[in-house]
Formats: structure tokens, C-alpha cells, sequence
């Protein structure tokens, strides 16, 4: 599916002690996800190491799965066990959980006998679960979702948490999704919607699925085939006419019409017309697209920039975008010229 196709997923799999299975998904190859903090995930051999923007090995291949850095420490899996190491390299979170998620606002979850927990940048448990019946979600503006299991005619239920573990907003539905700008999606009875900050629900109606607020807008699947755009007050402002879409990004949003992609503004009206076998939202100025067999990079006036000529293509960030070629991956800057050439 478009970007995410570039992605070959693996999945570090949880049973918890009340029998559901949860299933972490992460790019196995994090060279194609996007990059921060100058340092950017190399593979060499069997092992993974960073280099920076100029392509300069800064921390030598060593892991055996490495992350990007996030908030300035980056998740790395030593033989079967995760920790997390800084900017130079040095493991600052010592690698005996069996799995853990990326940092967030200051937090990381981490898991250790079937058990998850909130660890700080030191590496201090910072709230700890107190049985395996809780599943832990990543912080997003000051609230992380947790899951319980237990008996209840509904089934599942959850909360919200703030950075120190109070409790924020008691028990919503099951399927509550995570905070993004002021809004978090809910199931329940058939019907979805959105609440906010106060646990209030600012707008539900009946639709097949819906993504999160980006640039004000929601992009909501009515039915099983079309898309549309909604504001905050859950007015449709984009008729469901298309049959995928992307969040809106620097004012345009990716939409699949008929069987090519194009990008829409705010409007609705087409900014960059349907022509794509496939694309990806845009990224400091930038946009991946898939011509025929190729993906290349156009502008926002919807000029091809980078020549499409690779087998794969990532998101830039940080100037930096990852690209396949020949089943190996390397970065390139906005010119198109690598700066780490395709390896392993």
C-alpha cells in the first residue's frame, strides 16, 4: 500500500497473561523509516550502525536491529534484548527488555516478561503496570492510552494517562486511538467519533474508519470504497469520492481517484492531477512517486525533480530520504545524489 510498501514488517509478538496477543509492528530494515537527530540507520553486513547527513560513519555497525533516533536516543536490539543508546553511540538504557517502542514526550514503553512499563530518558521505570493485564500505548500530547483485560460485558476498556501516570480520562471504549491535535478517535456500539482532552465527545456518527486530525482536517472512510475529509465539528468539508487517502501534509493530501494518485488542497479541488501508480504525502517540499516501475520525487507544482529511478522511496526529513535500488538501500539528498551509497 503506496509508502508503506517500501517497508518489509516483522512483528516482536506479546501474549499477555490474558490470552490476547498483541503484536508490536517495526520496519525490519529502519533505514526506509524516516530519520532524526542528524543520525540515520546504515546497514553493513548483518549489522546496523548510523551515519550523518554527509554519509560519515558516526557510530560503527554493531546492532543487530537498530531504530532512528527519537528525542536524541535510539531503540537497539543487542542479540534477543532492546536497550537504547544516545547520539555518540553509548548505551545509556541497558539492553534487557524483550521489546520496547521509540521515545515519546520524554517516555519510552518497554516490555520485560510479558509485562509493559513507562521508562524515562535514564532509564528509571517512570510508571509501572501493575499486572500483565494492561497494554501500554506511546505518549501523543500528553496522553498515552492504556489497555485493560478483564471481564466486562463490553469487553475491553482503557485510559488515558498523563506523563506521570495519573489518570486523565477514565475508562473509554475499546479502540480509542492516540492524541493528534486535541482529537482521539473512538469505537463503540457500532459508532465511532471523536473526543477530546476532557474525555468529551465532540462529534460521532457512523462511518467504516477514519484516520487522525492533520492540518485540521480528518480523512474518514464512510464505506468500504470512499474516502472523504471532515473538520473538527465533524462536518464532511471533502465529499468521500476517493478510493485511498493520506493525511494532509504542508496543505496537500495524497487521494487515490479511479486507479492514480493525485494531491488535493484543502478545497478539494486538485492541485497535482491523478497520474501516479502510487505516492506518499509530502515531506520538506518533496513527494515520492511511483511512475510505471519508478519511484522518483516531484515538487508541490507537481514537477518531477528527482528522476524516477529507483526501486523504492522513502520520506525526506532532515534533507535526507531513503531509497531502494537493486534490493539495497541508500540516502540521498534533494538533488538526488547519494550520500550513503545502496548497501546490504
Amino acid at each position: 500500500m503506496r509508502v508503506a510498501t517500501i517497508l518489509t514488517l516483522l512483528g516482536a509478538t506479546i501474549v499477555t497473561a490474558y490470552g490476547d496477543t498483541i503484536i508490536l509492528i517495526r520496519p525490519a530494515n529502519a533505514l526506509l523509516s524516516k530519520q532524526h537527530d542528524g543520525r540515520f540507520v546504515v546497514q553493513v553486513g548483518n549489522k546496523y550502525g548510523y551515519v550523518d547527513r554527509s554519509g560519515v560513519l558516526v557510530i560503527h555497525p554493531q546492532f543487530d536491529v537498530a531504530h532512528g533516533f527519537r528525542e536524541g536516543l535510539a531503540a537497539v536490539q543487542i542479540g534477543d534484548k532492546w536497550g537504547f543508546i544516545d547520539l555518540q553511540g553509548n548505551l545509556v538504557v541497558p539492553s534487557e527488555y524483550d521489546s520496547v517502542e521509540d521515545y515519546s514526550e520524554g517516555r519510552a514503553v518497554v516490555w520485560l516478561d510479558e509485562q509493559c512499563h513507562y521508562i524515562d530518558r535514564s532509564g528509571r521505570i517512570a510508571i509501572a503496570m501493575p499486572n500483565k493485564r494492561i497494554t501500554c500505548g506511546s505518549f501523543s500530547e500528553g496522553l498515552a492510552r492504556i489497555r485493560y483485560y478483564f471481564d466486562h460485558p463490553e469487553g475491553k476498556w482503557e485510559d488515558y494517562i498523563d506523563t506521570d501516570g495519573r489518570v486523565a480520562i477514565l475508562q473509554r471504549p475499546q479502540e480509542a486511538t492516540v492524541f493528534s491535535e486535541g482529537l482521539a478517535q473512538f469505537r463503540h456500539e457500532g459508532r465511532a467519533g471523536f473526543i477530546n482532552k476532557n474525555g468529551e465527545i465532540v462529534f460521532s456518527f457512523e462511518f467504516f474508519n477514519a484516520r487522525a486530525f492533520s492540518e485540521g482536517l480528518v480523512a474518514i472512510e464512510v464505506d468500504s470504497e470512499n474516502w472523504g475529509f471532515a473538520d473538527r465539528t465533524g462536518k464532511m468539508v471533502i465529499g468521500p469520492r476517493f478510493a485511498e487517502v493520506f493525511d494532509f501534509r504542508e496543505g496537500l493530501a495524497a487521494v487515490k481517484l479511479g486507479e492514480k494518485w493525485g494531491f488535493i488542497e484543502r478545497t478539494g479541488g486538485f492541485a497535482i492531477s491523478p497520474q501516479f501508480e502510487d505516492t506518499s504525502a509530502f515531506s520538506e517540499g518533496l513527494a515520492p512517486v511511483q511512475v510505471g516501475d519508478r519511484w522518483g520525487y516531484i515538487d508541490r507544482n507537481g514537477q518531477m525533480v528527482i528522476a524516477p529511478s529507483f526501486d523504492l522511496a522513502g520520506e525526506f526529513s532532515e534533507g535526507r530520504a531513503a531509497v531502494e535500488l537493486n534490493k539495497k538501500v541508500g540516502y540521498i539528498d534533494k538533488t538526488g545524489v547519494f550520500v550513503w551509497a545502496p548497501s546490504s
